[in-house]
């Protein structure tokens, strides 16, 4: 997206049968058939591989996570203000790192248009809202479907793992610990077995709540709502963002 900070640029579209490298015939015609596009490099790799390898440094230092997510945050507000679409598939395995530490959302193939609610069903389950696992007939809200995945998102950089395989009350155990026995889901994921209770900032247990709800209309209203959370607005630079 042009102008964008944290939004992956990409550069070229590659229709079919333009690609010939010439030293290179079978792989010329094994691409021949093929739409591509080039994007801008990369080369720190994802936020999912970064909190899974770095897990004891961002223990250590749970800022640097915290920063993170608000350029993740900032990545969706540009994408949700500049062009009216709502990302559907928002998790770490699509925030990129630049060369500059910049967070770079990728993977666009799934937005939807935040005007309306929809019906398609999109994105991957540990990080679907409720409302998108089993959509009723009013469909649902992208905007708030977004909002849910960036909590799971920011469970993943503090913890490592998903909170759940599915948010699904009384099916997912986990979900329905999390919701009902928050205590006993703490004690018991995995994911926060080396944490001491003291260790786990209960004002960003609160935001994970809050964005995770099991009723969308219990979540935040807009990514800027979730900047101002007492987990967020002590730290945001509110003149740049």
């Amino acid at each position: 997206m042009e102008g964008s900070d944290h939004i992956l640029k990409a550069y070229d579209f590659i229709e079919k049968g333009s690609v010939d490298i010439t030293d290179e015939p079978e792989l010329s015609e094994e691409l021949s058939d093929r739409q591509m596009m080039t994007l801008e490099f990369c080369p720190a790799g994802d936020l999912f591989d970064l909190c899974t390898e770095y897990k004891d440094l961002l223990k250590e230092n749970m800022e640097v996570s915290k920063n993170l997510f608000v350029q993740v945050c900032r990545a969706v507000s540009e994408l949700h203000l500049k062009t009216g679409y709502a990302h559907m598939d928002i998790k770490p395995d699509n925030m990129l790192i630049g060369n500059d530490f910049k967070v770079k959302l990728c993977d666009l193939g799934l937005a939807k248009a935040l005007l309306g609610f929809q019906n398609d069903k999109e994105g991957t389950d540990d990080y679907m809202a409720p409302e998108l696992l089993e959509i009723g007939p009013g469909g649902y809200d992208p905007l708030k479907s977004d909002l849910f995945a960036l909590g799971v998102s920011l469970f993943v950089l503090n913890f490592s793992l998903p909170p759940w395989k599915k948010a699904k009350m009384n099916s997912d155990r986990l979900f329905t610990k999390f919701h009902s026995e928050r205590k006993l889901f703490m004690r018991t994921h995995p994911g926060l077995k080396n944490f001491q209770e003291h260790e786990v900032d209960p004002e960003l247990m609160d935001l994970i709540s809050t964005l995770c709800a099991v009723n969308p209309n219990d979540r935040p209203e807009s990514i800027d709502a979730v900047l101002q959370h007492p987990y967020l607005n002590k730290y945001v630079d509110f003149a740049s963002t």
